[in-house]
């Protein structure tokens, strides 16, 4: 695993030099590239300077070193015995790769060769060696070439809001609350992302939706007409009309008519009489103790369709019932759309037969509950907000003007003309002249906002830069760029106010604007979106684990594990720890739920804490959580070969390629005959598969003391062949056997060996300066909306270079990424 070095790195042959004045032609020609391309035309143009200019940079090679022999000489002595033809190892076949370096595919499989020649994985230790002579001949012209390639290459393109990006900006805009993300399409995803420009674009069908989906926003705006009806529940539970109706048997109402259960599956304890009338916040109380129990139980509350069914339900919280005689209030505000209602009920509290009131056993008394709302005042505030002293009987064009007026600046995260607001305001115009009252008028105009390109596309505007005269993106777009990297939304009045002044880009404004963005609340999108692609924790439900084989995962467990995540993320974050830690730690972030499943004493309560690790524990770090281990396997088995790669990929940066079409993958064999470790030994055998499953294979092999839900274990789980476990679960034996010996030893690519978890998380700290890229790159990507080239890794190693010096911190990375000059090129 070793890293790649930068091009900074790279080996340069004696005398190969473009001339200076030919890198200012080279500089003046991106300046005017990126500029035809902020103002959409002359595409054919920058189609040709590219051409040409790559063009000019071969032939002025080939005139000083004889570059294309020197590339054939090396690949036939050194590359095309594994890489000269059909079959080629790791599907490369230098043998017809021609070297057209415009061509991006080209491009990409050239940045491959150079990669593992200068790592020295390449030519293999079993082939002949080049002399260091000749490996510099071959890479210092390869890496200027593909730098200056990649360089043209590199610009952010105009790209579409994604959906949540969309919501989130509509949200804050006006001011308001609405669920827009799920009735628009999935984005797509690129290089881990889908923040990428070139995956954002926009169809017509699409356009259809967002056209519904900016009615709903105004509609939720401008909020009823006159006051909404309020609810005022308040009652003992047992007196709720759809509570009473199942009293009896394992339901028990007590003489204050509170209402005692024994069970948490099926739950007659949906609270309709606090049933929402509208869409908004309701403030909720819940009175709870435990019943016939010195021991505290939990209590999981759900809110939204919960008496049907048919529509969302969403986990309000667990919370901690304690064994005494008082009762324990459980107090929360939450959202709710009309027809919606609250579920309380015990969490996995299983009684051992139905119809039996003499049951002694643990119970959950729930007492009053109250529910009370909406609470957002009416008018609605964002309603006062957009139209501020317009009083809508009066007002006409001019009112109309003054709002689009104030309204388009925020709307289009920039300065805006009174030009630009014209094409808006003349269909509100025409509304008016039909006699449509005001507020419908100005409804289409704003429609028509929501729905324009300025709004729908992050455009990113660019100028000349005073202090080097290079192209940048504008002071505002800067802002943007910012606001949509940490917060998923658009710039605050703060930060538009910070742009507009010029002062945004100076590097004590800027590092102040990011301390400021980082406290704020919303910062949490970021922890949640950037964590979601990163680790592929989006994915957590994707899979359901086989209930036979993991009888003890549960919602709570579902929950706990993803919050971990999370939680352990924002530790980091915040207190500038070091990033080191995503790969090690002594301690980790936890609750009750979550130290059981871990196997740790002493912890009590849902509510997670920062907790000490026990010495030589095989916890901590990202690699030891549940949550990863559950999103790298099926929910029945695990594969070495899907957790080597996501270690490969997401932690070091160094991916493989995906495997020939014709190569079948491997089928675990689920009846516990044969181990994963013995059918890939077998796939190992195969010479086309070996190359790429020596780097693959042993950090999976590593992480196979998890079970497909994050459990420690010895032995494999099967359904079949194995000892039989003397073990109850929610009152049911388990059917699971133990099967074979988990074996965690391995030898790295490189040689070095281990014996389980612990050693390798020793090996990958080996390689901070890597993992540290390899985290820049990640967040460059997922900020910038482009992948990291050639051209840009100077600036990554220098990003690198200045977050070593300051102890590796994960605020410090996020800084020195914003304060590169990446983070303002187009």
């Amino acid at each position: 695993m070793k890293q790649f070095a930068p091009l900074t790195e790279a080996p340069e042959p004696g005398g190969f030099r473009i001339q200076k004045a030919f890198c200012n032609i080279l500089h003046s020609i991106e300046d005017f590239i990126v500029r035809s391309h902020t103002a959409k035309k002359n595409c054919q143009f920058q189609h040709q300077v590219t051409a040409v200019l790559l063009v000019l940079l071969v032939s002025s090679v080939d005139a000083a070193d004889d570059w294309a022999t020197i590339r054939s000489t090396f690949i036939a002595n050194h590359c095309a015995g594994c890489h000269g033809g059909q079959p080629s190892q790791g599907g490369l076949d230098l043998g017809h790769l021609n070297f057209d370096l415009e061509d991006s595919e080209s491009l990409e499989k050239w940045v491959r060769v150079y990669d593992r020649v200068v790592s020295g994985e390449m030519p293999p230790k079993s082939e002949a060696r080049a002399s260091p002579d000749e490996t510099r001949r071959f890479l210092g012209p390869l890496a200027d070439l593909l730098f200056r390639a990649d360089f043209v290459k590199r610009t952010s393109v105009l790209r579409r809001l994604n959906r949540i990006e969309y919501e989130n900006t509509i949200c804050d805009l006006f001011g308001i609350r609405v669920s827009l993300k799920d009735s628009l399409p999935e984005d797509s995803t690129v290089y881990g992302f889908d923040t990428i420009g070139e995956a954002l674009s926009i169809s017509p069908q699409q356009m259809e939706l967002y056209l519904r989906a900016a009615d709903q926003a105004i509609a939720q705006v401008f909020g009823a007409d006159r006051a909404p009806p309020k609810v005022a529940a308040r009652m003992p539970l047992g007196l709720d009309p759809f509570a009473s109706r199942e009293i009896g048997g394992i339901f028990m109402k007590t003489e204050d008519d509170s209402l005692i259960t024994f069970q948490g599956m099926y739950c007659p304890t949906q609270f309709l009489s606090g049933k929402a009338l509208v869409d908004g916040t309701y403030r909720v109380q819940i009175k709870a103790k435990v019943y016939q129990s010195k021991s505290p139980l939990v209590m999981a509350v759900y809110g939204g369709d919960v008496l049907v069914g048919r529509g969302p339900v969403h986990l309000v919280g667990y919370y901690d019932i304690e064994a005494s005689d008082e009762w324990t209030i459980v107090s929360f505000d939450d959202f709710l759309q009309e027809g919606d209602c609250y579920h309380a009920k015990p969490y996995r509290l299983i009684a051992p037969t139905q119809g039996d009131n003499r049951f002694n056993g643990p119970g959950l008394m729930i007492g009053e509950m109250s529910v009370e709302g909406p609470l957002e005042a009416w008018p609605p505030v964002s309603r006062k907000s957009l139209l501020g002293s317009v009083m809508p009987q009066s007002a006409g064009i001019d009112e109309a003007r003054e709002i689009l007026t104030r309204l388009l600046p925020r709307a289009f995260r920039r300065r805006t003309s009174q030009d630009e607001v014209e094409p808006f305001l003349a269909l509100v115009k025409s509304a008016l002249d039909s006699k449509r009252p005001f507020l419908e008028s100005l409804s289409i105009g704003l429609k028509a906002v929501l729905c324009s390109s300025e709004f729908l596309m992050r455009e990113e505007q660019t100028i000349t830069s005073p202090k080097d005269g290079r192209v940048v993106i504008s002071e505002e777009s800067l802002a943007s760029r910012l606001s949509y990297f940490l917060w998923s939304s658009m710039p605050d009045d703060e930060l538009l106010a910070k742009a507009t002044s010029e002062t945004l880009s100076h590097p004590d404004e800027l590092r102040a604007q990011v301390e400021r963005m980082l406290n704020d609340p919303k910062s949490e999108r970021f922890v949640e979106n950037f964590t979601g692609q990163w680790l592929g924790l989006r994915n957590i439900n994707f899979t359901e684990p086989d209930a036979k084989l993991y009888p003890e995962f549960d919602e709570l467990l579902r929950y706990s594990i993803v919050e971990e995540t999370h939680l352990y993320f924002r530790e980091i974050l915040d207190h500038n720890r070091s990033l080191l830690e995503f790969i090690d730690s002594d301690w980790a972030m936890l609750n009750e739920r979550m130290a059981i499943h871990y196997q740790l004493k002493g912890l009590k309560g849902q509510a997670f804490q920062r907790v000490s690790l026990p010495k030589d524990s095989v916890r901590g770090g990202l690699l030891t959580q549940a949550s990863i281990m559950k999103v790298t396997a099926n929910g029945t088995t695990t594969s070495p070969v899907v957790r080597g790669s996501w270690v490969l990929n997401n932690i070091l940066g160094q991916p493989s390629p995906p495997p020939p079409p014709n190569v079948p993958a491997i089928e675990p064999d689920i009846r516990g005959a044969a181990t994963v470790r013995e059918l890939l030994q077998k796939h190992r055998n195969i010479q086309s598969c070996a190359v790429c499953h020596n780097r693959i294979d042993p950090p999976g092999l590593a992480l196979e003391c998890f079970d497909a839900i994050g459990g420690w274990r010895k032995d494999y789980r099967t359904l079949s062949a194995g000892k039989v476990v003397d073990l109850e679960i929610d009152r049911k034996r388990v059917e699971f056997r133990i099967g074979k010996p988990v074996k965690t030893n391995g030898i790295l690519a490189d040689g070095r060996k281990f014996n389980d978890i612990r050693d390798l998380k020793k090996i990958l700290m080996e390689d901070k300066k890597q993992l540290a890229r390899n985290l820049a790159e990640k967040l460059f990507v997922y900020a910038v909306g482009r992948n990291v080239g050639f051209s840009d890794r100077t600036a990554i190693m220098k990003i690198v270079a200045n977050v070593e010096k300051q102890n590796y911190g994960f605020r410090t990375l996020i800084h020195e990424v914003i304060q590169s000059p990446l983070f303002r090129k187009k």
